[in-house]
């Protein structure tokens, strides 16, 4: 019987898609057909290489019972045929090889494609987005705001990535989101917003950076003293990056949220320089 024999290899620079940070120094050991050990990378990290290497292909379930994958095409190829309107949404969670085969099959049938990222782009086809890669941050940004984003300011490999040795360099992190997701173990700041208040604040934001005086007594969302003190800190910054998060563009307003964020840093950016980085929730939301 003839058996082959597979040696252990180390690879010690290989990419790591478990999340936005994309670090390409982990270390992986195999034996020429799978993962045996991962080493230097994070939970989350080490989490998405155990999901990678997982071989159990996804069940096919029709009205929620699992059945073959014969009996899976059959059933979808009835309903396209009968669709006079068919939607491939999703997307997130595939490879880029799936997408590309979902993204054919559109088009062979007519279909309307939603991905997951759809409310970023519909709001980049209205304003447009500035943006900067994480060097820059690191190397200029002295104000980090992170909307929505508390996982990513958790995560101890991205704040390693922004760390600068210049003497010279003071920076302020805020945190803004719902108050369950509280971060003041790596924020200077946190200030609690509902989601269904944040185009609110973000206009009341602009209004301040315009010399606007906000109508009513109190605004909306946010204390008078937290949205006098960030409207300040906008002003006093040279270089200011919001980071969002997953979180920051669910619900069904989401592109407004972008749109209303997009119009302040442009109009921050006459004055200072500010840009945004959208956090994805997945690997290949982007792709997407």
């Amino acid at each position: 019987m003839f058996r082959r024999w597979f040696v252990k290899k180390l690879i010690e620079d290989v990419t790591c898609a478990g999340c936005y940070c994309a670090c390409d120094d982990i270390q992986v050991t195999i034996d020429g057909q799978q993962i045996l050990e991962v080493q230097t990378t994070c939970s989350q990290g080490q989490a998405w290489f155990e999901r990678a290497g997982e071989t159990d292909q996804l069940v096919p379930r029709i009205q929620g019972k699992p059945v073959s994958q014969a009996a899976a095409i059959k059933q979808a190829v009835e309903l396209i045929q009968q669709a006079q309107a068919p939607l491939v949404t999703g997307l997130s969670q595939s490879s880029t090889a799936a997408q590309r085969a979902a993204v054919a099959l559109a088009d062979q049938i007519g279909a309307v494609i939603d991905t997951g990222a759809s409310a970023g782009t519909r709001a980049l086809q209205q304003v447009g987005e500035a943006t900067c890669t994480l060097g820059e941050v690191r190397s200029r940004a002295d104000l980090i705001i992170y909307w929505g984003a508390a996982d990513l300011l958790a995560n101890a490999r991205h704040r390693q990535t922004l760390e600068t040795d210049s003497p010279e360099m003071t920076r302020k992190i805020i945190a803004i989101g719902e108050e369950s997701a509280r971060a003041t173990d790596h924020a200077d700041e946190f200030i609690a917003v509902e989601p269904q208040r944040e185009i609110e604040v973000i206009w009341q934001l602009r209004s301040l950076l315009k010399g606007i005086a906000l109508a009513g007594n109190e605004p909306v969302g946010i204390t008078e003293s937290q949205l006098q003190s960030l409207a300040s800190q906008l002003k006093q910054s040279q270089y200011i990056v919001f980071f969002t998060g997953p979180e920051f563009k669910q619900g069904p307003l989401s592109h407004r949220k972008l749109e209303a964020l997009s119009l302040l840093i442009r109009e921050i950016q006459r004055e200072r320089r500010c840009h945004s980085i959208s956090v994805p929730a997945s690997g290949e939301t982007k792709g997407a």
